[in-house]
């Protein structure tokens, strides 16, 4: 090794590679590889003659630069069959060249995905959905309810409705509200209130209704209620819900369930509010478009009367109402057909 190290550059390598073959040099065998450029056989060699040629720095290395990604692959597995805990690094060196999708598919066949859950969670940053459905399958095992939240919050390429019906009977209480929750991102906000309702997690179902913008299952919710009694949650429901509940609906149930008429003053209080103030923004428009309607009519006809003053008056007269010194100075009666107009010329004109 020490020869080839200081001499590989005047060396025959092909020759010398069938000499190293045939006396089972697998070392030295990689080394020439390497040097010749046939990193696909030195890894090769490596996976192959472990205990003699591997080597934990330069197989990262190795496996950077191969051109037949199958052999990425068939290190992996190598890694798990003899060197686990060394896996997250050699991956963390061949993410740019492995497709995650496949590594979780061959880690899976395997049962070690919670051996690379580190590397999971270093490129679930980009989004991949074969990731973030590995990292949640993760999250659920280890009951890591609050690391499941913030992945679903930060990471949504996934199938949120499967993993939501997946969750949806789960024994613990916190996952059944990401159930809910995801349900409640998906627009199915039946479903979510409903599992809130069962787990009596009324916060959440008044938060979903007023989320749906839907008034029919707000107002369903405040039925429910009045059913099993729950006042307080009754007017929490009708403050947040309050752009899309119908009035007279809530003062309706409020009357025919004791005690509920109490707790739902507040709302009614802003109700009336908000509808004076619409009433008195509207006799307001209205006055200022009256004051504005006459303001232009005034405007114009002010300038229509004085253009009327400007214009020269003509006279008319009657010939026999006329002065005698007048008709002295008119043509005949025939020529000017009955009335004649008067200008006042002299008479060169």
């Amino acid at each position: 090794m020490d020869y080839l190290k200081g001499n590989h550059e005047r060396l025959n390598i092909p020759k010398v590679i069938n000499v190293v073959l045939l006396n089972q040099q697998w070392s030295e065998l990689r080394f020439l590889y390497i040097q010749d450029g046939e990193v696909d056989q030195a890894a090769q060699v490596m996976i192959n003659h472990s205990a003699e040629a591997w080597d934990h720095v330069i197989f990262r290395e190795v496996l950077t630069k191969v051109h037949n990604t199958d052999i990425c692959y068939r290190g992996i597995q190598f890694y798990f069959d003899e060197h686990p805990k060394l896996v997250v690094e050699l991956l963390s060196s061949v993410t740019a060249v492995v497709d995650p999708a496949r590594v979780i598919q061959l880690v899976k066949k395997l049962n070690q995905l919670p051996l690379i859950k580190p590397w999971l969670l270093q490129i679930q940053e980009k989004n991949v959905a074969a990731v973030n459905d590995a990292v949640n399958e993760l999250y659920i095992e280890e009951e890591d309810y609050e690391g499941l939240r913030s992945s679903i919050e930060h990471f949504n390429n996934f199938e949120q409705i499967k993993l939501a019906s997946q969750l949806e009977k789960h024994e613990l209480l916190e996952f059944r509200r990401i159930s809910s929750y995801l349900y409640q991102l998906n627009n199915q906000f039946e479903e979510s209130i409903e599992i809130s309702k069962r787990d009596k997690l009324y916060r959440d179902a008044i938060n979903a209704a007023a989320a749906s913008k839907k008034t029919d299952l707000a107002e369903e919710l405040l039925r429910f209620f009045c059913n099993e009694g729950f006042k307080e949650c009754f007017g929490a429901a009708v403050y947040v819900c309050y752009d899309i509940l119908r009035p007279d609906v809530v003062l309706e149930l409020a009357f025919r369930n004791e005690g509920f008429l109490a707790v739902s003053y507040p709302y009614f209080v802003q109700v009336v509010r908000e509808y004076v103030t619409k009433v008195d923004d509207l006799v307001k428009d209205k006055e200022k478009r009256e004051k504005d309607k006459t303001t232009e009519q005034a405007a114009f006809s002010a300038p229509e009367q004085s253009v009327l003053q400007t214009i020269p008056q003509i006279a008319y007269y009657d010939p026999n109402q006329m002065p005698q010194q007048m008709m002295g100075q008119m043509p005949p009666q025939g020529m000017m057909g009955g009335v004649q107009p008067t200008f006042g010329f002299p008479n060169q004109y």
